[in-house]
């Protein structure tokens, strides 16, 4: 963490059918929208760029990030921040959305086999709070917990040290398997149908993630914990995104997200009507349920 930087995440908030928009979440689970900010961020010399969505501050993440920051902590000062801190408001008023709402890739470990990685569609995204289809026919899916690594700049053939600077920020990331298809030997079906990617609720700054082998993610399904993982049972998320910087392109937004391998009989069959939590130390809990499709 950055010594002179106060904490914050982002989301994606919407008021009932309005369209989604960026917002700093603060302590105790406040959130002030970014356009209430762009004045002050101004006053301080940080004109934010493409602030109207998260996907679009990320395109240019170290300069947004900065202005960002300075101006949280503008907030917490007495005198430049009491004409902004009146827009700071519970979160409990707004719905939360997926804050990676648009990314250019997605790849993600495939756990339940080799643990390659693979690409996996933007149609399959769906936000911490979505309903999870359990496709027809299909007798259930399984679900795991994931930790979501958000690309910043464009990365290709980087060493460790650049991969690691090359990374925005962190999201949970719980990712579903159609058991029926994957025992049948049908990956694509398995892994590419909607909503089989839930993601949020917040977008956590690099800067402010804990050091990884201190990183708690448990999938609690109904109440009760089913499965999880420690940061010290991934490799180091540097290590990797530079390995496979070798074999692609990154671009700013881009999702990937990692786990350890698991075996399927170790995963809960989930069916219509359970609720899925699943969260990772620092980046928010999800409350999603799968519902059979009709």
């Amino acid at each position: 963490m950055e010594k002179d930087y106060i904490p914050f995440a982002l989301a994606q908030l919407r008021i009932s059918s309005s369209p989604a928009f960026p917002a700093i979440v603060l302590d105790d689970a406040a959130v002030i929208p970014v356009d209430a900010i762009l004045p002050l961020a101004a006053q301080l010399g940080f004109a934010l760029s493409e602030p109207d969505s998260l996907d679009g501050l990320l395109r240019n993440w170290d300069h947004n990030f900065h202005a960002l920051a300075a101006t949280v902590s503008a907030l917490d000062d007495a005198e430049r921040g009491k004409y902004f801190r009146s827009a700071v408001s519970s979160i409990d008023f707004f719905t939360v959305d997926n804050p990676i709402a648009a990314p250019r890739q997605i790849l993600c470990q495939s756990t339940l086999s080799d643990g390659s990685i693979q690409p996996r569609l933007a149609s399959t995204l769906v936000g911490p709070n979505g309903k999870v289809l359990v496709p027809p026919g299909s007798e259930g899916l399984w679900g795991e917990v994931k930790l979501g690594v958000v690309v910043s700049q464009p990365l290709h053939r980087a060493t460790t040290q650049q991969a690691a600077t090359a990374i925005a920020g962190y999201v949970t990331v719980s990712d579903y398997t159609d058991a029926t298809q994957w025992t049948a030997g049908n990956a694509l079906a398995a892994k590419q149908g909607p909503t089989l990617l839930a993601v949020g609720p917040y977008f956590l700054p690099a800067q402010f993630m804990l050091n990884q082998a201190g990183l708690d993610a448990r999938l609690p399904v109904n109440g009760e914990t089913c499965t999880g993982f420690e940061g010290s049972d991934i490799a180091p998320v540097a290590e990797t995104l530079a390995a496979l910087s070798h074999d692609i392109q990154f671009f700013p937004g881009d999702l990937l997200c990692l786990g350890p391998q698991i075996q399927s009989g170790n995963l809960e069959l989930l069916g219509d009507g359970d609720i899925v939590e699943a969260a990772i130390s620092g980046l928010g809990r999800q409350t999603t349920n799968t519902i059979r499709e009709s």
